[in-house]
Parts: C-alpha cells; structure tokens; sequence
C-alpha cells in the first residue's frame, strides 16, 4: 500500500509540475478541469448518494461560464468569504438543518470556488498559488506524522476521530516555519507570507473537516477510488477548496484595496 501510494502521488505531481509551469495556460486548465470533474462525481456521490441530473449540469455550467468570461473577481471573492466562513462553519456545527438545497448549494459552490480561484491565481498569481499549495501540502503532512506520533487531543471527534490538536498546531509551526524560510522565493514579505501560511493552514484544516463531516454523513470511508492508496480526488484536495478561495479573496481585497 506504501509503495502504492507513493508511485500515485509521484505521478500525480508529474502531471501537475508539467501543467502548472507549462507557458501555455491551457494544459493547467486541463488539468484543474479534470481534477474538478472528478471532484463533482465524488461531490454527488456523497451529498446526494445518486445522480443528480441539476447538480452536475449547473456546476459544470458555472466552470464554462468561467473559462468562457471570467465573472467579477470582487464578486467571487464575497462569495467564497461567505460560504467558507459562514455558510461551511454553521453546516459542520449542526447550526444548520442539511437540506437537499444545502447539499445542492454546498456542492455546487465549492467546486465553482476552487476551479475559479485556481484558474484566476494561476493566469494573474503564479506564485502565490505554489506558496499555497505548498503550504497545504506541509500542513497536511505534518498533521498526519505529529497527530500520529504526539496526538492525545482530538480536534472534532465527532466528525474525524483522527485528527488531533497537537497534528493541527504541529502544521500551524511547520507552514509558519516554511513561509518565514523561503518567502522570498514567492516573492512575498516574510510577515505577509506567515500570515498566508497561517490562514491557508486554518482554511485547509476547515476544508479537511468539510470532506469528513460529508463522508460521515454518506457512510463513506473514501471519496472515490481513482487514485491508488489514496481513495478519491476530493480526499486529495479538501484542504485545497478552502484554502486557494480564501487567499484568493484576500488578494482581490488587497488589490482593490478593500
């Protein structure tokens, strides 16, 4: 299974280093595209548990949509704000009722917030889309290793037994670590770069949360199995969904100035 898992992700980071420093822009919109297209399978598999003919068409929609005329990137960036501090948060705590239209809305969101952001910070923020998905990759990592090796306190029992408060402050030490060390090959201040590290590394544990809170609910112990060793695409890049829209939007506030 080791092996396994590490001949998957070393093949998956081929594809993605050939992608994402290609000059055309086009093979990483592919790329992001199939990636996404995975992901609304595996979306639909655990909100809905059948086809859902509205759920698939619309979000593939709003990704033409996308490609085709970029909507407002103000507009985008509310959007993620308030779906991933408010809308997600109240879900995982109960505080709202999951409904067909909660899932439908969920579903369609997240995938629209990831495919936008990346695309949008690929074509305009190259490097401050690799400093965030590196910081996620560390985070994830180092949660793992510590929760495993230090982790006594769980972080949402309910929700993931797995997960530790010791895994998520050994990620909050180590991205923090990373962002002060190499900033300046992203091209960003020391400060601003540990103040992404830490909100990428709150906003990929949240979006880690969000995955375990749908599999619980779907009985699941894998999003998929596409990816070997790994399960699914979703369990790849949950921490991703939330991340790269919340940076993103943060951004856009900080280039108009709001």
């Amino acid at each position: 299974m080791t092996s396994t898992r590490i001949i998957s992700a070393l093949f998956l980071f081929l594809l993605f280093s050939i992608s994402f420093f290609n000059s055309n822009n086009i093979y990483f919109q592919i790329f992001v595209i199939i990636v996404c297209f995975f992901g609304i399978f595996e979306l639909q598999n655990m909100l809905f548990k059948k086809m859902s003919i509205i759920f698939l068409l619309s979000t593939i929609l709003l990704m033409i949509v996308t490609l085709l005329n970029f909507p407002d990137p103000m507009l985008v960036a509310y959007i993620s704000l308030c779906y991933w501090v408010l809308f997600v948060p109240l879900l995982i705590l109960d505080k709202l009722f999951f409904s067909n239209l909660k899932k439908y809305l969920l579903g369609v969101f997240l995938i629209f917030n990831i495919f936008y952001s990346t695309i949008y910070l690929h074509e305009h923020h190259q490097e401050l889309l690799l400093f965030s998905l590196f910081i996620v990759w560390i985070a994830d990592s180092t949660a793992f290793f510590v929760g495993k090796k230090f982790g006594r306190n769980k972080l949402a029992p309910l929700i993931s037994p797995g997960k530790t408060i010791e895994g998520a402050v050994g990620a909050i030490f180590s991205t923090t670590l990373f962002a002060f060390v190499f900033s300046e090959i992203f091209d960003l201040d020391s400060g601003v770069a540990i103040f992404y590290a830490f909100v990428i590394t709150l906003f990929s544990i949240l979006g880690d949360l969000l995955e375990s809170f749908l599999k619980r609910h779907a009985n699941l112990k894998d999003s998929g199995n596409i990816i070997p060793g790994h399960g699914g695409v979703m369990d790849r890049i949950d921490g991703l969904c939330a991340s790269i829209p919340i940076i993103f939007s943060i951004n856009v506030f900080l280039i108009y100035r709001l």
